[in-house]
Parts: structure tokens; C-alpha cells; sequence
């Protein structure tokens, strides 16, 4: 655990590509032999650093998800409003996930297609109607995750994932846009929440 977080902290402060082995184990506290006992190298100790952040960012993404109410676009706008929380609040994470993953070689890149493909639920549980049984609604789905990590990305790199939160409401519609419309979009993310007893 401390080699994992060492090398979040690492990779934060110097970037994938100048982060060493020294670099992670000075953060860790332990020693070289201890380094290799767990990992093969700097790729496979990354990669699971990457695997271990994602998994926990989508288990709080998604039960953020669950425990909001219909309609779709508010439960998207609760899952959004929990990753970007805890993305603004752990700013190394953030940068882990969402900037040096995507570009940290092989062995992260299988982990991280799989990660990715974790935030499907979000976009399976949208309205089926306005692309029914399409072949392109599995790409319409992918490329909302695509665009998702894609913002996400702009916002960190440019040093502006503190501010995440801000973005939400924006990212929300536009996330939501294609299945729903503009205007169906607008009205459900705007429509006031239910009460304890089901009434608006």
C-alpha cells in the first residue's frame, strides 16, 4: 500500500516518464530488495497503482449512481458530482488516473480499457428509445466514456482539477445530450427533486 501511494505521489510531483524507482521507494520508506519483492519493475507497480485508484474511484462513482433517484440525467449528474469530488479532493489521483494513465505503456493500457468500461452502467441504464436496438448505440455509449475521460483529462493537465466540481452541470448535459435531446436533457437535469413521499 505505502509503494502504491508512493508512487501516486511520485508520478504526481515528476510525470510518469521521470518518475524512478528511487522516487517511489524514498516516498514508501522501504527498500529497493522490498520494491521487487512486490513489483517486477516501475510499469507493473504503476499499473496496479492505476488499476487500485480507478476500482475504488469507480466504486464510489457508481454507488453515487444507485442510491440517486430517477430520472436518468439526475442519477448521471449524482454519479458525476462523486467522481469529481473525490477527483478535486486527491489531486495525485487525479493526476494518476485521468493524465499519466493514458499514456504510461501496455501494461497499463489493457488495465485501463478495462477500467474505462467500468463507467458503462452509467450510460446502459439511459433511455433506449431515441437509438432503440441500433448497432451504434454500444459506440454511442463508448464515446460518451471516451469524451468523459477526455474532459476530465484538459481539466487536470491544465492544473484545474481542484475545481472540478464547477464543471458538473455542463458536463452532465452534454454527457446526457445524445440520448435524451437537448430539451428533454435540460428539463430533466432542471426538474425539482422528489419528496419523501414520491411527489415533485
Amino acid at each position: 500500500a505505502r509503494l502504491l501511494a508512493g508512487m501516486a505521489a511520485a508520478v504526481g510531483e515528476h510525470g510518469y516518464a521521470e518518475t524512478s524507482i528511487a522516487d517511489v521507494i524514498s516516498r514508501a520508506g522501504v527498500s529497493r530488495k522490498t520494491f521487487y519483492e512486490q513489483f517486477d519493475g516501475k510499469d507493473e507497480c504503476f499499473a496496479v497503482a492505476y488499476g487500485e485508484a480507478m476500482d475504488r474511484l469507480l466504486e464510489l462513482t457508481l454507488s453515487a449512481f444507485d442510491a440517486e433517484g430517477p430520472p436518468w440525467a439526475r442519477r448521471l449528474r449524482g454519479a458525476l458530482t462523486a467522481l469529481c469530488a473525490a477527483l478535486a479532493g486527491n489531486p495525485a489521483v487525479a493526476w494518476l488516473c485521468f493524465v499519466e494513465g493514458l499514456d504510461a505503456g501496455p501494461v497499463t493500457a489493457a488495465r485501463q480499457r478495462e477500467a474505462l468500461r467500468g463507467f458503462l452502467p452509467l450510460f446502459e441504464a439511459a433511455p433506449a428509445d431515441p437509438i432503440g436496438d441500433s448497432p451504434l448505440g454500444e459506440s454511442l455509449r463508448s464515446g460518451r466514456i471516451g469524451d468523459l475521460a477526455e474532459m476530465l483529462r484538459q481539466e487536470i493537465a491544465a492544473g484545474a482539477g481542484s475545481t472540478l466540481p464547477r464543471l458538473v452541470p455542463e458536463m452532465t448535459y452534454l454527457m446526457a445530450v445524445p440520448f435524451l435531446g437537448p430539451q428533454r436533457a435540460a428539463r430533466e437535469l432542471h426538474a425539482p427533486r422528489p419528496g419523501p413521499g414520491g411527489e415533485s
